[in-house]
């Protein structure tokens, strides 16, 4: 227990995943560590586990970078969509202009381009301006008259009866 607590990888109120569970830390006793998840659960972890297993903890550093996928049909202007969403980035008081702030194609999809946009902002800032920041994009790509696709499916009907008599 004292080499977990002189290696402090992390501290109460930081937000750790491990083994597929995530959650902010809550408590740090002798035998268990608990994290309560953001839907208010508590999940007790045995020390022996985060001391062997691999741990992320995401609101460490100072500052994250939200990486969002937005897909465009083929049909439209990827120029004119990474300038609608560099704009918004571009005028975010809390988007860190310093860094690297981007929107490039990352992938061709079945039916779709798919855009790769980061954006940089302090951790603290991080789930109000994901959540923002998706809304916006949305909102402006279709005040742009930008069409984000969807799945669908064609069906051709192709009646091979035409002297059916009907």
């Amino acid at each position: 227990f004292s080499e977990f607590l002189f290696n402090k990888k992390f501290k109460i109120g930081d937000y750790l995943e491990t083994e597929g569970l995530k959650g902010k830390v809550k408590k740090i006793d002798m035998m268990y560590t608990t994290l309560c998840t953001y839907d208010n659960k508590e999940i007790l972890i045995p020390n022996s586990r985060l001391t062997s297993n691999n741990i992320v903890n995401y609101f460490v550093q100072p500052e994250r970078r939200i990486d969002l996928i937005v897909p465009i049909a083929y049909s439209e202007d990827i120029a004119k969509a990474r300038e609608v969403i560099m704009t918004l980035i571009d005028n975010h008081d809390l988007v860190l202009h310093e860094k690297y702030n981007r929107v490039a194609v990352q992938t061709l999809n079945e039916s779709s381009v798919d855009l790769s946009v980061w954006i940089w902002t302090k951790s603290e800032n991080y789930w109000n301006m994901l959540e923002e920041m998706q809304e916006s994009i949305k909102n402006s790509l279709d005040a742009n008259h930008i069409t984000i696709p969807f799945n669908q499916l064609d069906i051709h009907v192709i009646d091979n009866n035409t002297n059916s008599g009907i």
